[in-house]
């Protein structure tokens, strides 16, 4: 939480705007920074405790990928919400609309299965970090851009694009999953 606060700060002494598109910016770019950090610590334990293959002989994975996807969404959600105060007590501007919940829950899990996917592809590479921030850009942009847009000025096509990726992210991480098991 002390991260999201400073990195508000930060952004709040560099940009000296308080305009709601840009806070709106602010506020999305802390929540995919998030997402790559809660998906990574959530997946990282996982595996340092070897609990990830003492579940496989309990669970298929298909359940245990779902479990980490709907774990993550749901901190990525508490982060989300504590965000926003924390960006109405530096900035005096309250972000907050229907819209914003709606693309903060369905972008959830949308970012949430990209983090846990590449997470997982990724755990036994050396330079894990910097790679998944490397492909973590381009598989998050059709989701910044409907999240971005789509709480500032509400569009039905932006919630669409938001929902087919995460139909496809979802299915994908699903699909990974069981071509890796076999």
């Amino acid at each position: 939480m002390t991260n999201n606060f400073l990195m508000i700060l930060i952004f709040s002494i560099a940009i000296n705007s308080n305009e709601i598109a840009i806070i709106n910016g602010i506020f999305w770019s802390l929540f995919f920074i998030n997402a790559v950090l809660v998906a990574s610590k959530i997946i990282d334990e996982e595996f340092l405790e070897e609990s990830f293959f003492i579940l496989l002989t309990y669970f298929p994975i298909e359940k245990i990928i779902i479990s980490k996807i709907l774990i993550t969404s749901f901190y990525l959600i508490a982060f989300g919400i504590i965000n926003i105060f924390f960006i109405f007590f530096i900035f005096n501007s309250l972000i907050i609309s229907f819209y914003l919940i709606v693309f903060l829950i369905i972008s959830s899990f949308s970012i949430s299965s990209i983090s846990v996917m590449l997470n997982l592809m990724l755990y036994k590479v050396n330079l894990k970090n910097i790679l998944t921030y490397l492909l973590y850009i381009p598989l998050s942009i059709p989701i910044f851009l409907s999240s971005l847009n789509g709480s500032v000025s509400f569009k039905v096509d932006w919630l669409f694009l938001s929902l087919i990726c995460l139909f496809l992210y979802n299915s994908f991480a699903l699909f990974y999953s069981e071509w890796i098991m076999k």
